[in-house]
């Protein structure tokens, strides 16, 4: 089991790119889709021929968001699958998965709990390897004693927050820009409090409302026909129950009031810091727009405006980096920035200017082609394996984009235009309004 602390989904906006090949008509990527037959559940296909291997994940709208007041349910649950399914043990089942070199992974964010597999596609392997996780995915026991290790895990692991700076910042984070009754408001892997409270039985409730084929996506990579897919993904939905989508989540709002500071103390000589708002949904016609200004921001690493003027000219941080993190509904833009503990004040100070100062003008047309010429450069190198492709798949998918976003991604980056960009900052981003989380020792003026 993974216990992931994650407050920001894997699908960060940066240069989501792709392709290890174009063809003649600028095709990077042929996704293929289609519903199955059983269900309607949509299916997200590309075939990778070079590599004997297919790379599966089937998605359901069952992450952290969905926990109601058991946080951290949702992450308890996607773990519980593989520790007894059907005839199976949990031994039995890492077994047969190594029996036939297979890979089982568990994945949860805020808005999604994906469980995978990567196998090869000689025919008895696959066929045993998809046989193991159809089950995991279908008939989960919930074993007791397993439960309560994996319980333990996570409150060893709630603990260890509290010796992380980063992870405090995290969690405090979340719940001052979301409120702690919001969806987004808590880490995905709970609170003390809810963790320790938990049953094998909330498991196995969260389990059967939200693990069912209404509420399913299936993303596929590797070297399968388009047949060979479909029954691949066939064979799964048959054996899941029907069941009901759950209502869509409700879109965040912005808070009454306005700037909002907050230092937790913290023994240490360094001092972590997460200032930011909220920011956009995954389908934000101001992507492109926001995801270039971005780069040139503090998203484009040492090329960076606030990387080169607050750790290079002033030698203020350790490391500093800002990011959109989309989400379902909006989620968060944030900076984090990492600096000795008597420089804290100084460098929140000029963060916020340089923020302030990119809002209101922009980049200059020197950054501007150069952010351009650096992500449009490093498009062919983004997808390198299958598992790479599948994280496009689960964005496109995510957010109901076009088939054809990878293919015009380099001619939507190219069209992007300063005016545009400083808009787009301007309608998004608001400078005076920021939540900032510092955590380390109370300093003057902190």
């Amino acid at each position: 089991m993974t216990l992931s602390l994650s407050l920001f989904s894997a699908m960060s906006l940066t240069a989501h790119a792709a392709s290890s090949s174009s063809s003649g008509n600028g095709q990077v990527l042929d996704i293929q889709y289609w519903k199955t037959t059983q269900s309607a559940v949509p299916v997200y296909f590309v075939r990778t021929p070079e590599l004997p291997m297919v790379d599966f994940d089937i998605v359901f709208d069952a992450g952290s968001a969905r926990d109601g007041e058991k946080f951290g349910v949702a992450q308890l649950t996607a773990s519980f699958l593989d520790e007894g399914a059907g005839k199976w043990d949990a031994d039995q089942i890492a077994e047969r998965f190594d029996d036939v070199g297979a890979v089982y992974s568990v994945s949860v964010t805020q808005d999604m709990a994906a469980i995978g597999f990567r196998s090869l596609t000689e025919k008895d392997k696959l066929e045993q390897t998809l046989e193991t996780f159809t089950t995991i995915i279908t008939d989960p026991k919930f074993p007791q004693d397993p439960f309560k290790r994996l319980q333990k895990q996570t409150l060893v692991a709630l603990e260890q927050i509290r010796q992380s700076p980063t992870a405090l910042a995290k969690k405090a984070f979340a719940e001052t820009l979301y409120g702690k009754q919001h969806p987004y408001g808590h880490l995905s892997i709970g609170t003390q409090k809810t963790a320790a409270a938990l049953t094998r039985d909330d498991a196995q409730a969260f389990y059967k409302t939200y693990y069912i084929a209404q509420n399913a996506r299936i993303l596929m990579v590797g070297d399968l026909t388009r047949e060979a897919a479909e029954v691949m993904a066939e064979k799964i939905v048959a054996a899941l129950p029907q069941g009901t989508a759950p209502k869509p989540l409700a879109q965040t709002k912005p808070r009454k009031s306005a700037a909002t500071r907050k230092n937790i103390d913290f023994p240490a000589q360094q001092t972590a810091i997460l200032m930011g708002q909220l920011g956009i949904r995954g389908d934000d016609p101001d992507l492109f727009p926001l995801m270039v200004g971005n780069h040139i921001l503090g998203g484009g690493g040492l090329v960076s405006r606030l990387f080169d003027e607050v750790r290079e000219q002033r030698g203020l941080v350790y490391g500093i980096s800002s990011k959109f993190s989309p989400l379902a509904a909006k989620g968060p833009f944030f900076i984090f920035l990492q600096t000795r503990k008597e420089e804290a004040e100084n460098a929140i100070d000029l963060t916020q200017r340089i923020l302030k100062d990119f809002v209101s003008k922009g980049p200059s047309q020197k950054e501007l082609d150069a952010a351009k010429k650096n992500i449009i450069g490093s498009f062919p190198l983004q997808i390198s394996s299958n598992s790479d492709i599948l994280e496009q798949l689960l964005f496109i998918s995510s957010y109901n984009l076009p088939l054809d976003f990878l293919n015009n991604y380099r001619k939507n980056v190219e069209k992007v235009t300063a005016d545009q960009m400083r808009e787009a900052f301007q309608k998004h981003i608001k400078p005076d309004e920021m939540t900032i989380i510092t955590v380390g020792e109370q300093q003057q003026g902190l």
